[in-house]
């Protein structure tokens, strides 16, 4: 009686986990942050098949960070299995306000099944439902906001902690593209990075660290936006212990009834726009070369007094502060019955300013001419954003005495640079005197017999190889086999909707389409769910299939494009809708053929 109750109970649990319930849940790690916090949503399906239609919300009013991440989970509770499929994004609020998010929707033979909405408070600083602000939060600061197109400015992270908050050393997940800057990194000393200084911010007490630091100069005017930096901050939780064995109120303390561990938390902080303005055009010297800052200039000689053909050394220094880089070259004005040679340059940079420092220019002179050599003032120009105007400074002229050495003979000058005879003597091949050993064409060793024998294994083995890939597939009877061969119909129709919507002038109904024809195709030759599917699984599923890296990029771009026509303010025309749906069907046929 007990053994025909246990198989009737089996039977029962059995029963469960094969007819588990299907559902579509979603989830927020916070409905209560602050403005320009991160937060998680994830999407949860539950014991859905791999061919099924995924709607995703439009995530309006939010920006995503990153994702989606898919992982998988199966579990058995009572007797019921449950398999899920979590799709973990990632976003940043932006602005203050109530975010309602709408319900991820999944459609199965006919079938549709909803989540639950989703409503997110976004509160600003100083709202009475904070009562206080952020726990921390990361400010990028510049040292300028009145700036020129050349100008050496600097932008500064800094990430600000309450006290209370226990946090291990931060590290920077994204930079900023910096488009439109020319980029160079300050280094933050160690010590500093690893020290927490007391400050307050906005009446607030808080701890402040650095963690970035860039000297950055615009290369063209007009706004540009500096984009956000996102660090992870380990934050030190406390996790409570069960009860202690003894039932000992002593070993209830906090001490014992708790560990730490740190939780990566990831700080955004916010875009920086800044109007760069245009040098003026009026007043521009005719030897400016693109100097913005503030510099002088000296030159010196070695010798004022030298025999025809002796050298003479002469150093033109610019110094100052700005984007001392850009001093590359300079026209000064040497006197005829001279060679010169190419100039040495040298750029020594202050160890603690970065953006100041000296370009030091050497010029190798030999008079050919007994006489006097004028060796005329050199100007230089640059653009001071302080004055807001351009300003010449020259330096010191010199003259050289060239007497004569006595032997009677003067060299003409022909300018020759010493960096061009070093270009001649490298050109310079020799001609090999050996040739190596000669064959006849009736040689034993283009033998006939040898030449038909290589030709036949060839044809052999390429035979063998036909014939066994024609009998391994046909023993490939499996549904993967079948879901394989359906995958180009299963397209053709994705993309007839994507038609349909181009027709119709919806953009974002194309794009929406072309991404499911795209990843359920891919999904469809690899036998594998779609749902989750990001850019990165499949680079590595096409590796390993060895497909081009142009073929790659292309399904890269198009899919990337494909998810952010959602947020993006401006569509997409006909004629670009046009050209993707081209680049669709042309990646289609190439993966179709490649993936048999």
């Amino acid at each position: 009686m007990r053994l025909k109750a246990f198989y009737i109970l089996f039977l029962i649990a059995l029963s469960g986990s094969l007819y588990s319930q299907k559902a579509v849940r979603m989830s927020s790690s916070a409905t209560n942050i602050f403005q320009n916090d991160t937060f998680e949503i994830q999407i949860t399906l539950e014991n859905f098949d791999s061919d099924v239609d995924i709607k995703y919300p439009d995530f309006k009013d939010i920006s995503r960070v990153s994702g989606p991440f898919r992982s998988s989970r199966t579990s058995v509770v009572n007797g019921v299995m449950t398999r899920s499929v979590i799709i973990t994004y990632r976003f940043l609020a932006e602005k203050a306000g109530t975010v309602t998010i709408e319900p991820a929707t999944v459609t199965e033979n006919g079938n549709v099944f909803r989540s639950d909405p989703l409503t997110i408070n976004v509160l600003s600083q100083g709202t009475e439902k904070s009562s206080a602000s952020p726990d921390l939060f990361l400010e990028a600061s510049v040292s300028s906001t009145d700036i020129y197109v050349g100008e050496i400015f600097r932008i500064t992270y800094t990430l600000y902690v309450k006290p209370e908050i226990k946090i291990s050393l931060p590290s920077i997940a994204s930079e900023p593209n910096f488009t439109g800057f020319v980029k160079e990194n300050i280094p933050i000393p160690a010590d500093r990075k690893r020290t927490l200084v007391q400050t307050i911010h906005n009446g607030i007490r808080y701890n402040k660290i650095p963690i970035a630091e860039y000297r950055l100069s615009p290369t063209r005017s007009g706004t540009v936006e500096i984009d956000r930096m996102t660090v992870n901050v380990p934050v030190e939780t406390r996790t409570r212990r069960r009860s202690s064995f003894f039932n000992d109120p002593f070993f209830d303390d906090d001490i014992f009834s708790t560990f730490r561990s740190h939780t990566d938390r990831p700080v955004v902080s916010e875009r920086v726009n800044l109007d760069i303005t245009s040098l003026p055009i009026s007043s521009r010297p005719d030897n400016f070369s693109g100097a913005v800052g503030s510099y002088s200039i000296r030159s010196y000689i070695d010798s004022d007094t030298v025999a025809v053909n002796e050298a003479v050394n002469i150093k033109i220094v610019i110094s100052g502060t700005g984007n001392i880089s850009s001093v590359t070259e300079i026209e000064p004005r040497f006197p005829p019955g001279t060679d010169i040679f190419n100039p040495k340059r040298t750029m020594v940079r202050d160890a603690e300013q970065k953006d100041s420092g000296s370009v030091v220019f050497e010029y190798l002179i030999i008079p050919r001419t007994p006489g006097d050599h004028d060796v005329g003032k050199v100007s230089f120009s640059f653009f001071n954003p302080s004055s807001k105007k351009y300003i010449t400074v020259s330096s010191e002229g010199h003259i050289i005495h060239a007497e004569d050495d006595g032997s009677g003979h003067t060299a003409v000058s022909g300018r020759i640079s010493g960096r061009n005879i070093e270009m001649l003597a490298s050109e310079i091949r020799y001609i090999k005197k050996d040739p190596g050993k000669f064959y006849t064409i009736r040689n034993g060793h283009f033998s006939s017999l040898r030449l038909f024998l290589s030709i036949s294994f060839i044809f052999a083995a390429a035979g063998s190889c036909y014939f066994f890939r024609t009998s391994y597939f046909k023993k490939q009877g499996d549904a993967g086999s079948a879901r394989r061969k359906k995958a180009v119909r299963n397209a053709k129709k994705r993309l007839a909707l994507s038609k349909a919507s181009m027709e119709r002038s919806d953009a974002v109904s194309f794009y929406k389409h072309i991404n499911e024809a795209l990843i359920k195709f891919i999904a469809d030759k690899f036998n594998i769910s779609h749902a989750g599917m990001i850019s990165e699984e499949i680079n590595a599923l096409l590796a390993e299939r060895a497909i081009g890296d142009d073929i790659v990029n292309k399904i890269r771009n198009i899919l990337s494009k494909s998810e952010s026509v959602m947020f993006a303010s401006v569509l997409p025309g006909e004629e670009e809708m046009k050209g993707d749906l081209e680049t669709a069907e042309q990646i289609m046929l190439i993966l179709n053929e490649k993936l048999r």
